[in-house]
């Protein structure tokens, strides 16, 4: 799996290694490809589902290039045998993988690391009107994002009973709640709505929900489009 002339599906458990096989796949990519390392024209996208695996990654990348780097011819012809393939190897390759860390220092494009969304995120920026979106968007943060929902979960405490008989038995069954536990108790409440906002709102049609609240966030920020 850590040869990059195939082409691998690996399913594993948790702690079985699959970091340190990309890792090992990646370092020989990067000793592959960058020959030359004043024409750069190649690059390797790495993707994963958290920052926190791709941080990890991205630092033990550096870590083995820096070894790389410093070692003598000795310790560099050791830490080069898996890498080269079973080839060899030779003074040319020593020279080369001493040259990565540096030209992947100053050329970190060579390397991407980045979690799935990130990647969709910077694809968005950089294609906003192909992608039919507003250039001026922007990512609502985690702080952001629990000010809007504390603002909405506000809003519905204060709205009025005029949503139809349905919205009515669930406002009832809201205010209920509120009447019988602490105010303390509206934040933990709260992050239950966001959880289970499809069965608390009575969403019948689960294909037809992401339309609803966007409607519903429509109104509430006094959107007409």
């Amino acid at each position: 799996a850590a040869n990059p002339n195939e082409n691998i599906w690996v399913q594993a458990n948790a702690g079985t290694g699959k970091t340190t096989v990309l890792i090992q796949r990646l370092l020989r990519i990067l000793f592959r490809d960058f020959k030359n390392t004043d024409d750069i024209t190649t690059g390797v996208l790495c993707l994963t589902y958290t920052n926190a695996a791709a941080g990890e990654m991205r630092n033990r990348i550096l870590a083995d290039l820096r070894q790389w780097a410093v070692a003598d011819d000795k310790d560099l012809r050791d830490l080069l045998q898996n890498v080269t393939i079973n080839n060899s190897v030779s003074n040319d390759d020593l020279a080369r993988a001493r040259q990565i860390f540096y030209t992947y220092i100053d050329n970190p494009e060579i390397l991407k690391i980045k979690t799935i969304h990130g990647f969709c995120e910077e694809i968005l920026r950089r294609f906003p009107i192909e992608a039919g979106i507003s250039p001026a968007w922007s990512l609502v943060s985690g702080s952001a994002q629990n000010v809007l929902l504390q603002q909405a979960f506000e809003q519905m405490i204060k709205a009025s009973d005029n949503g139809g008989e349905k919205i009515g038995r669930t406002l009832d069954a809201f205010y209920k709640i509120i009447d019988i536990k602490s105010e303390y108790f509206l934040d933990d409440l709260r992050k239950l709505l966001v959880a289970h906002y499809k069965s608390f709102f009575m969403v019948d049609d689960v294909e037809k929900y992401r339309e609803y609240f966007i409607t519903k966030t429509q109104e509430f920020l006094g959107l007409n489009t």
